[in-house]
């Protein structure tokens, strides 16, 4: 199962009790321009930790030190700390989140060898505070399985832009790729020509396949990014969504952001 697994908290000493372990967050990038390929380093996943910490004394404490290794199968993906401490109430329970980025390419290289629909993962957290009856040190460990995941692609398939009078209509076909057993769910989108923005729509729940994303722009008006266009000045065009995506722990937020080439052609005049 996805879910972390519980341990018990002590009664008169302070504690940490993992709650759960869950995605939290897909991030895609990339760039299809000439002579540039896609980024796969800086798409990923954000994994989000969550801990509960009891505290039975009627004195607060600081947790000065939370660091984590999280681990696939036999590789040791990424490693890191909290980058400030953590104030634990007394006489009761401070809820902790422990984000950790691990990126579809590190992910992919540790399960080429396995085969499962869902991967074993093991995530060690170290807790470290100064409290009122000396330094403690809580080591927890995490374990639980992971689906597999590659990363959502959104390649450009077809796009085509007419002129009638000052009005510039775009219309843009972007095919959606997602990881087995995983669904685009909804989200807005926006198109941008080089640093101008061309025009933006929401989408609602949709399975895997072609992307219609239909724009109409006076360029008459303030739209720099159509009459870019309509000039055969544009360089690239920027996709950006932010959504959601169907996974089989849950529905998980999305965030892409693709540049695909347009090498300053202009729309065509009928």
């Amino acid at each position: 199962m996805w879910w972390g697994m519980l341990l018990g908290c002590g009664v008169l000493v302070p504690s940490v009790e993992p709650i759960e372990v869950e995605l939290s967050r897909f991030t895609v990038y990339g760039i299809d321009l000439a002579g540039e390929g896609g980024d796969a380093g800086a798409s990923g996943v954000e994994i989000m930790a969550v801990l509960d910490v009891h505290n039975p004394w009627w004195a607060p404490f600081t947790i000065d030190e939370l660091g984590w290794s999280f681990r696939v199968g036999d590789s040791a993906l990424t490693s890191g700390e909290l980058e400030r401490g953590v104030f634990v109430r007394p006489n009761g329970i401070t809820r902790v989140e422990v984000p950790i980025e691990i990126t579809f390419a590190d992910f992919a290289a540790a399960t080429a060898e396995l085969s499962a629909a869902e991967v074993p993962y093991a995530l060690q957290l170290d807790v470290r505070a100064a409290a009122a009856g000396g330094p403690w040190h809580w080591p927890v460990l995490v374990e639980g399985a992971v689906p597999r995941m590659s990363v959502p692609t959104f390649d450009l398939v077809d796009w085509s832009a007419d002129i009638e009078g000052s009005t510039l209509e775009v219309d843009v076909v972007v095919d959606v790729g997602m990881p087995e057993g995983f669904a685009l769910h909804d989200g807005a989108w926006r198109l941008s020509v080089d640093e101008h923005r061309l025009g933006s729509g929401r989408f609602e729940s949709r399975p895997e396949g072609p992307l219609h994303l239909p724009v109409v722009v006076d360029a008459g008006g303030t739209s720099a990014a159509g009459w870019s266009w309509m000039r055969g000045e544009a360089r690239a065009m920027r996709f950006d969504l932010e959504g959601a995506v169907v996974t089989p722990a849950g529905v998980v937020p999305l965030e892409a952001r693709r540049l695909f080439d347009i090498g300053g052609r202009a729309a065509s005049r009928d």
